[in-house]
Parts: C-alpha cells; structure tokens; sequence
C-alpha cells in the first residue's frame, strides 16, 4: 500500500524547508564523528558515548558532498519509512485489515512526519530497527522459521548499534518472549523456540562484540557505552545537572567541536545505590518520578492513553489460554520498553521526552486499531468510521501541531552564524554567555571549536532541579565571578565571545573592549578577545 508513504513523504517535502536550519548538540556530535571516521582520525571516530549507526549511516552522504544537518535528515526521513513498513507488517500479523489498516498507517505516517523532522538524533532510527525486529520475533512463522533465531539476533545487534540502550531491551524482550513462547508450545515447538534463542543470542552477542571491545577499550572498563554511566550520575543525589551549564570546558579531542562530543562521566559525582543508605530513598523517588512521567506521555500521546491497552488486556484475559498470544507480546513488549529509563530518567535538556518511547507509542497505536476491531461489530457502520476518525485524530493532531509550531526553528540562528562569518574565522575558539545550545549551534556554523559557558542560566538552573528530585544536592558549583571568567576565558584563549540576552554574569568592560559590528540587528552581541 503506497498512499501512507506518499502522504509521508509529501509532508516532509512540505515542511523541510522549514527545519534544514534546526540542529542540536546530539545533532552536531553524530556528524562531527561521521566526520572523523571520512578524515581517518580514528581515536575520536571510535567513540564510546555516542552508539555508532547514526554515524555510519551519514558517512557516505557526507563523503559525497551532502552537508552535514542535510545527511542527518536524510538518514532520519530514511529511518521513518522502515517504521511505517514495520509498522505495516505488524497491523497485518494482529489481522488489522481493510480501512483500520489503512486509517492506521495514514495516522502512522502523519506522527512519523513529525518525528523525522523535529529531531535530529538516532531515536527514529533506532524506532525503525527495533519495530523491524518485532517484525520477525513476532511473525506466525517464528517457530517453523529455520532462520528466525539469527535474523533477530542481527537486527537486534542494529538495535544496538542504533542506540545503547536496546542492547539490555533486547537481552531482556527476547529472554522473555522465548520463554513466553515454550510455555505455550508443544515439544516440538518448544525444542525450535530455544534453538532460536540460542542462536539469536549467540549472533547478536558476536556481532556486538567488537563494538562493544572498542567502548571498554575507550573507558578502560567493561563496558557497552559511556552514556549509560553519564545518564546514571547524572540523576544522581549529589548530580549538578549537565556540568557544561557551570563553566567553560574545552572541546573533548584535538578535531571535536565541544565536550559534548565525549561526554566524560568524571564530570559527574559517583554514587551508589545503598551507600549511604539516603541514595536508597533517592532512587525510589526517581523511579515514582519517572513512572508519574511515563503515564503522562502516554496520555498526552493520546486522549485514549492508557485505556487501549488495559482494553486489550481485559480482552485477552477472557480469552481461552490455549489461543494466539500476540496480544500478550505486544502488551508485554510495550512494559518492557521503557524499563530501563524508569531507574534513570525519561527527561532530557528539553523536559519529558516522548522520543524515548517512539516504539511504544506506536505499539500504542496499533493496540487502538486492534482494539477496534475488536468491538467493530459491536458498532454500526457510522460508529466505527467515528471511532476511526477519533482515534487517527488523537495520534495525529498533536505531532501535526509540534510540526507547524516548529517550523523555522535553528533559521536565526544560522541567519546570524551568516552575518557573523566575515568576522570569526574558522577554527577560532568561541565561548558565551548564556544559551549553552544556542552558543554550540552557532560555533558549528561558524566551523569553530566552542568552549562553552561562563554561568547556568535561569531556565537551566529549573531543568536541574526538575532533573534530581533531591531538592538540595551537595556540591553545586558556584557561579563564576566575572574576574574568574575572564581567568577562564584567558586559560583557554577564547577569540571570539558571544553574550545572549540571558547572560547570567556578564564579564568586565575591559573584556568587551571590542565588539563585532553587524547589519544583522538579530544577532547575539558578540565581541573579540585580546590576550
């Protein structure tokens, strides 16, 4: 069925012109370490924070010529056909047909519009590939499949490839839906569900192998990736929040843009789980925190939320046990999703962040059209073209809205990167004052290195605290003093600063001796340094 990937492909050709400008500070890390992968500089290629297939992907389109915020998009727009193909297969296996299947994906294709657009970073990607291997775990011919066992193991070693985290979703979703899946078989299928097992196990822990030598090699440790450390101390008791929004740091390798790049977890404070035994009750609050946050993207996805999958479940529930089981899969895989992030966090600098549970999300919009097939004969005609319309308007209004409200976003920001271009050489070092994002949006269009900040802002001192539950976290780091960011910004020979109009401490007079002149009354003051 073409439509829903035309109708796709059509909004994105609408709205792109509106985001080519947009990045990130995940963004411009993904593309700086496609970038050393294409100049040979393989100490920083091989990195261990940020999961390597977003990068692999944007090395040819790069190598080619294709900027670089063009190539991500380009592997993100990529990425959301695999979801609406998956996602298609997965409508037919739950035997949803007929105008639901085609109202299903046409709402699919709205959402994945949005996504693909709205954000430059792997998580549509990784969507993609975990929706492709539900594809194949799930499939009625799983067990009769000689194959099926190494297919999952590969693609789940995508997954991971894709984004760190899947590496534990699919350790622990294929453990238990092999056993999920010998419980409800006879001998013999019973015998074929664990040989699959075995097998995809054995695949993917060999395919994730090297990648996995290459982080422990970096982090001198075991280890699978840096970030999750990061992500661990960075919610901790004690944790300051992002330590980049308190001083100034210098880039994390000789070519890199900014710490951000590699992201060390020595930034950050250690801390243990049940030492001193008060990180106990930290950790409950975390978990209560999350969960509150978890139900409430869940809701706000859909005004049904919640309610089809407890529809579903009380469905299955009635059902005769020696029956189809997919409904279980699904509700189990939906649970089993967001696990991790509990222990951790489901927000990110911008606040609750439902692009942790793309996955889920839609599994939630498959679980409304079953559920609608369902009760469909219970309904007359005209009810269930109402249902129809409701359910499709309430997965699909809100991504519409985030997609028209965002357009332009990053445009004055390059439009400023522009004005400012004939007067900050390449390869100068930049810092600011305020707007950490903006301020590394702006170096990477200016092809600088960027020092980062002199002082959190009042808007990211509120992410802080909303971050770590603890409401008085030890150790917060002082805000500098402006002799001590003049200090700062000597020690690392900082050429060029710019002051963003919520600068928390502004540096003295003398240091802002000579300002940058512009035609762009927009732009960020900005002003060159002497040393």
């Amino acid at each position: 069925m073409a439509g829903p990937f035309v109708l796709y492909l059509l909004i994105v050709l609408a709205f792109y012109p509106s985001y080519r400008f947009l990045n990130g500070p995940d963004a411009i890390s993904y593309i700086s370490v496609a970038k050393h992968y294409l100049h040979g500089q393989w100490p920083e290629a091989l990195n261990p924070y940020w999961s390597p297939l977003f990068s692999w992907l944007m090395i040819p389109l790069i190598g080619s010529g294709i900027a670089g915020l063009a190539s991500a998009k380009i592997v993100c727009v990529c990425s959301g056909f695999l979801v609406i193909w998956s996602l298609g297969r997965l409508l037919r296996m739950s035997g949803v047909s007929g105008l639901l299947f085609s109202a299903a994906l046409y709402t699919a294709a709205i959402m994945t519009a949005s996504f693909s657009l709205i954000w430059i970073t792997p998580d549509l990607l990784s969507a993609a590939v975990v929706l492709w291997y539900l594809t194949l775990v799930l499939s009625p011919s799983y067990a009769s499949d000689p194959h099926a066992g190494i297919r999952c193991g590969l693609v789940g070693a995508l997954a991971y490839f894709a984004k760190a985290y899947n590496f534990y979703f699919f350790l622990g979703h294929f453990t238990v839906l092999s056993i999920l899946q010998s419980i409800h078989s006879d001998s013999e299928r019973r015998r074929l569900a664990l040989r699959h097992f075995a097998l995809g196990l054995a695949v993917f822990m060999a395919a994730c192998a090297p990648w996995i030598a290459v982080v422990s090699t970096q982090v001198h440790r075991p280890a699978i990736s840096s970030a999750s450390e990061w992500n661990r101390r960075l919610v901790g008791p004690d944790s300051p929040g992002f330590p980049q929004f308190y001083r100034l740091f210098p880039p994390s390798s000789p070519h890199a843009i900014s710490m951000w790049e590699n992201p060390s977890p020595s930034l950050l404070p250690e801390w243990s789980l049940i030492d001193p035994p008060r990180n106990l009750k930290h950790e409950l609050r975390l978990i209560v925190t999350n969960l509150r946050g978890l139900f409430a993207i869940l809701n706000h996805v859909s005004v049904f939320g919640l309610a089809v999958l407890f529809g579903l479940l009380l469905w299955g529930i009635s059902r005769d046990r020696t029956s189809d089981i997919l409904w279980l899969q699904i509700l189990l895989t939906v649970a089993l999703l967001p696990i991790g992030y509990v222990f951790v966090t489901l927000r990110d600098r911008y606040g609750w962040n439902d692009r942790y549970l793309w996955v889920a999300i839609f599994l939630l919009l498959l679980t409304a059209f079953l559920d609608l097939r369902i009760i469909g004969g219970a309904l007359s005609k005209l009810g269930v073209y109402l249902a129809i319309a409701g359910v499709g308007l309430s997965f699909s209004i809100g991504p519409m809205l985030d997609l028209i409200r965002g357009r332009n976003s990053g445009r004055a920001l390059y439009q400023a990167s522009v004005a400012l271009k004939p007067s900050i050489p390449a390869g100068s070092r930049l810092a600011s004052c305020g707007q950490w994002n903006d301020g590394l949006g702006l170096a990477y269009f200016l092809n600088t290195a960027y020092y980062g900040v002199n002082g959190i802002t009042a808007d990211e001192v509120e992410f802080r605290s909303i971050l770590n539950p603890n409401p008085h976290p030890k150790g917060l780091p002082q805000r500098l003093t402006p002799e001590e960011t003049t200090r700062q910004l000597r020690a690392y020979s900082i050429d060029y600063f710019v002051v963003f109009p919520d600068c928390p401490v502004t540096p003295p007079d003398s240091v802002l001796a000579n300002p940058i002149r512009t035609s762009d009354l927009a732009s960020p003051r900005v002003y060159k340094l002497d040393h």
